[in-house]
């Protein structure tokens, strides 16, 4: 993060990298490490992080800060009050926007009051859950991946129209990569099927 943020942006994201890390210490995730132990929940999370950095080309501190407690409302102990007291409405209010409390009615919401922000938060976040699917049921994978194309693709297409002309290229590299990732976990659950048949 010093490659691309000054001093005071990478202790507010330490900051929030901390909290992240203390929330989510006994969480996992379904995907499995090199040596079959379940993988820390918090590296989704650091993951994430990093899309929004890396490939999404994103210099917002704020943002970073988002992805890092983008599942916090959700499964954890921690506050929208807190997290807008302690990193500021803005963070407060994407995370708010990405959490799916209560799950009815979640889509609805996103669609209804996500920003460009908002929709590059989750398109940040489904790349990492696409880039982990083949850990999942065959049912599972089938299930998120049609999602990803009736429910997510139209998001993704409003976050590259609606984000100002300074962020088109990063949008649509990003979009361009969720489209790539989908087709590449097509064929890992396609040869996964032949395989078992």
């Amino acid at each position: 993060m010093r490659a691309v943020f000054g001093e005071d942006d990478v202790h507010r994201i330490h900051n929030a990298y901390i909290v992240a890390k203390e929330e989510f210490r006994s969480k996992t995730r379904k995907e499995r490490d090199a040596l079959g132990k379940p993988v820390r929940y918090f590296e989704h999370l650091r993951h994430v992080a990093i899309i929004m950095v890396e490939e999404a080309g994103c210099r917002d501190a704020y943002a970073v800060i988002a992805a890092l407690l983008h599942d916090a409302i959700e499964d954890t102990r921690l506050s929208l009050a807190f997290i807008e007291t302690v990193f500021g409405r803005g963070v407060a209010q994407e995370v708010s926007q990405v959490s799916k409390v209560p799950k009815e009615g979640y889509l609805r919401r996103l669609v209804s009051f996500g920003t460009w922000k908002t929709f590059r938060l989750k398109a940040c976040d489904r790349l990492h859950n696409l880039r982990t699917l083949h850990h999942g049921s065959v049912e599972f994978r089938r299930t998120q991946l049609a999602e990803t194309e009736h429910e997510y693709y139209p998001l993704f297409d409003r976050m590259v129209d609606e984000c100002p002309m300074r962020e088109r290229g990063n949008m649509r590299n990003l979009r361009r990569l969720i489209h790539e990732e989908v087709a590449n976990q097509r064929r890992l659950l396609d040869q996964a099927i032949a395989a078992t048949a």
